[in-house]
């Protein structure tokens, strides 16, 4: 560029101030700059943490919203306990016989209030019918974690065991059976948990106790039999007793044995009443047994006898009794020889032998049996 005007003091300008000198010639290009640093890739990103657990919570408000009761869980009913007993209380449940629930014990296990009106309920089964004036409890309101027992003799459930179980003797000689029944707790018709289910055994307050014969009965002799009824309850049964049942007995065979309850009238069939027997007693029934002349000796007979509580067969025992040849030592010079058998000898078996002998020309054996 030209150089500037020069002025003096008074503003007169002395000097005139330069022209621009030309432009010059434009400089040569620039080279490309060199290629900037690679890029890096991008750090992998971490998963964000676990939120906190949440939770749920129950509450009971009243009409302005102001909370009443507050806890992670609802009421819960639970039946703790409850005790069994018939109404004839002889310690021994039987077919159709009413039985109580009673002296219940119930527990909230919840974490509010378990408002008033929850039910407790006796469900039927086929082994027991409800009575349908005792087959619902209705509890009050039971506070969070308390036990309720309710009071009074008229606080119970009932129900009925049936009359008709199915039992077969061919399965077992005694009547034993078991009856099952259920409980189940409700609020509103909906319920708290499954139904609880317990079951008792059933039998009858008589048995026999025991039958006490010889396994072995002799041609021409008379043997006895002795049968002991037991009452296994804690109440006097018989005719003569204050619960006035009748027990009756009956004894039968096929006609091989004869027998005789001490009058020597024997007859295929004998039967009888026992008056009275006593609480956690016995009684005892004897007969006599002989055999008639068409039995076959070493063959094994059976006497039935049959027990019976209010015409209601309760228990049936077959009592085996095996037929022998009577001995006689004073007779074993007159005989062709001595046959020694033991208990496994069969009719069968003998009767070989017999056909043996015979054809040995033995027609006189005579036989002592161990």
């Amino acid at each position: 560029r030209g150089g500037t005007a020069i002025v003096d003091e008074n503003g007169t300008v002395t000097t005139k101030a330069g022209k621009d000198g030309k432009q010059g010639k434009s400089g040569a290009h620039a080279s490309d700059g060199s290629s900037g640093a690679p890029n890096k890739n991008g750090k992998k990103g971490t998963h964000g943490s676990n939120g906190s657990i949440g939770q749920l919570l129950f509450k009971i408000t009243d009409k302005n919203k102001n909370t009443i009761q507050s806890g992670n869980r609802l009421y819960n009913l639970e039946i703790e306990s409850f005790k069994i007993r018939g109404v004839v209380d002889d310690g021994v449940f039987e077919p159709g016989e009413i039985i109580n629930l009673y002296d219940f014990c119930f527990k909230n296990s919840g974490s509010i209030a378990l408002p008033a009106g929850a039910r407790v309920t006796f469900k039927s089964t086929s082994t027991c019918e409800s009575i349908l004036e005792h087959c619902t409890l209705v509890l009050p309101k039971i506070e969070s974690g308390a036990i309720y027992s309710p009071l009074g003799k008229d606080i119970k459930l009932q129900f009925q065991i049936k009359k008709k179980l199915k039992y077969s003797f061919e399965d077992r000689y005694r009547f034993v059976s078991k009856a099952e029944f259920h409980l189940q707790s409700s609020l509103l018709n909906l319920p708290f948990k499954e139904m609880i289910t317990k079951s008792i055994d059933i039998q009858y307050p008589l048995q026999i106790s025991n039958i006490v014969h010889c396994a072995n009965i002799y041609r021409g002799l008379e043997s006895k039999c002795s049968i002991h009824v037991q009452n296994i309850s804690k109440l006097d049964l018989g005719l003569k007793s204050s619960g006035k049942r009748a027990i009756k007995w009956k004894i039968k065979s096929k006609g091989e044995l004869a027998i005789t309850d001490g009058d020597y009238n024997y007859r295929n069939e004998l039967g009888g009443l026992l008056t009275t027997v006593d609480a956690n007693s016995t009684e005892t029934i004897d007969i006599k047994i002989k055999v008639v002349d068409k039995a076959k000796d070493f063959e094994t007979y059976h006497l039935e006898f049959s027990l019976f509580l209010e015409d209601c067969e309760i228990e049936r025992r077959a009592i085996p009794i095996r037929l022998c040849p009577s001995f006689n030592s004073e007779s074993i010079a007159d005989a062709n020889g001595v046959i020694i058998t033991n208990s496994s000898m069969t009719y069968q078996e003998y009767d070989i032998y017999q056909r043996i002998f015979r054809g040995l020309g033995l027609y006189d054996m005579r036989v002592f049996d161990t």
